[in-house]
């Protein structure tokens, strides 16, 4: 059983060092104190999620601490306040003031930047992909443009890491052919095909009972849906493989940014860096990473694909990303070749 690339004990040690005084967050705050600014923020997620508990409130937290208290996030969790789908149009409009925006919801919206999620990239892991995608949104004015409706606070993400199987073990690209596997994005389902699986397309909650009764062979997903669906009951092997990643922005009404005073917004501006992208998308699937390791433990085989095998992938893919590059083009954004290039570029610049 080859050993899980990306599982190190620095990342377990930081992950422990920063799990250090952050809890939940609250859900009131005293923010009517005289100089307390209250945001409120619009998430579609359960607070007792993996993400939100370890990622997003700590995040929150650090930007409280960070304006010594004198903002309060008031967090509508579990789409209280608004549905997942409509949070970016409830920011821009000022129905909220922030919140958790996933842009695959958006298609057509953010093209340039869902250049992250084009196949066979070749990203070690979330924290990897979030560093490239935070770097590009730096980078490139014509990305920041297709967020102009908003103050983005900043970028990070999160993925397909891992594919689980219920009868045959994935260990090389070739094993994939003839496989009825579920895949969601066009990015994915691409390159599935590309590989000569044949994808499958159907909600989450479906996924447990299709497994289960042979109506695929498997399916591609993250560590957290693996543990929150408990599809280690219904699998017996799992590959790790960089299969696609997609991004999300924790995003502000420009109205409400521009009102804060310049020392908050320097204050929050400086936690969110690129270190704290990388932070976000590490603590979003670390904790479910590891605890489905330990669930499955003894129940799956765990198998890391191979460097040989990623190359391929990454060769295969080529004219998926070509042709994104000249759909781009045609619709007016000249910038896709460069922003594909650079990414390119970053991949092992970042790869730490």
């Amino acid at each position: 059983m080859k050993k899980i690339s990306f599982i190190s004990l620095a990342i377990l040690l930081t992950t422990g060092l920063v799990f250090v005084g952050f809890g939940s967050l609250p859900q009131s705050f005293a923010a009517d104190k005289p100089g307390v600014i209250k945001i409120t923020w619009a998430e579609q997620n359960n607070e007792t999620g993996y993400g939100p508990k370890y990622s997003e409130a700590p995040y929150l937290k650090r930007m409280e601490d960070a304006t010594g208290n004198r903002v309060k996030f008031e967090v509508f969790w579990s789409q209280t306040l608004t549905k997942g789908p409509d949070i970016w149009n409830a920011i821009k409009t000022g129905v909220v003031d922030a919140g958790w925006c996933f842009h695959n919801y958006w298609p057509g919206m953010t093209e340039l930047a869902n250049a992250i999620s084009l196949p066979g990239l070749g990203f070690k892991d979330v924290e990897h992909a979030s560093a490239v995608m935070y770097q590009i949104y730096q980078e490139f004015p014509s990305i920041q443009a297709e967020f102009k409706d908003v103050h983005v606070l900043t970028t990070w993400c999160d993925g397909h890491q891992i594919a689980l199987t219920r009868s045959k073990q994935i260990k090389t690209l070739e094993d994939l052919r003839g496989l009825k596997l579920r895949a969601t994005g066009l990015n994915l389902i691409n390159l599935m095909t590309t590989l000569g699986a044949t994808p499958v397309t159907f909600p989450m909650p479906d996924a447990y009972l299709s497994l289960d009764r042979g109506v695929i062979d498997g399916m591609t997903c993250p560590w957290e849906a693996a543990v929150s669906f408990k599809l280690d009951e219904v699998s017996k092997y799992l590959v790790v493989a960089p299969w696609t990643f997609f991004h999300f922005t924790y995003s502000m009404n420009r109205a409400k940014w521009d009102s804060l005073p310049k020392d908050i917004q320097d204050a929050i501006t400086k936690v969110n860096n690129l270190e704290n992208a990388r932070i976000l998308s590490r603590l979003w699937e670390e904790n479910a990473m590891q605890e489905f390791l330990k669930i499955s433990k003894g129940k799956i085989t765990p198998y890391t694909m191979p460097e040989s095998e990623l190359k391929k992938m990454f060769n295969v893919s080529r004219p998926l990303r070509e042709e994104w590059v000249k759909k781009m083009v045609a619709s007016g954004r000249p910038d896709a070749p460069k922003v594909l290039k650079r990414i390119e570029e970053l991949i092992p610049l970042t790869a730490r």
